[in-house]
């Protein structure tokens, strides 16, 4: 979808999108995870994400693909929710969460 054209119509219109997450005072970008940083008890404050989501939408099928601007600088750990799988590239990445 990056390239330009769908990979399962072929259609070569596609919508780019920053979806965003909106409360009753802001709109911010949609992202993997944020900074530990608490506004209320139990709510991260999504101003400061890291891993900004965007959205490839193709205008004929409607296939859609997430992507990921700079994945190497998100966080990795228990305080961003976040888990580093490393698995050999001869091998098949068992992920179960």
């Amino acid at each position: 979808m990056k390239s330009g054209k769908c990979p399962k119509c072929s259609h070569t219109k596609i919508i780019t999108a920053l979806p965003g997450e909106y409360t009753n005072n802001y709109e911010c970008t949609m992202t993997v995870t944020s900074e530990p940083r608490w506004l209320f008890k139990n709510h991260r404050d999504p101003r400061h994400g890291h891993g900004v989501l965007v959205l490839h939408v193709c205008q004929k099928c409607g296939f859609a693909e997430w992507w990921v601007k700079d994945p190497e600088n998100i966080p990795i750990g228990e305080d961003y929710k976040t888990i580093l799988h490393d698995t050999p590239s001869d091998q098949e990445a068992d992920i179960d969460q």
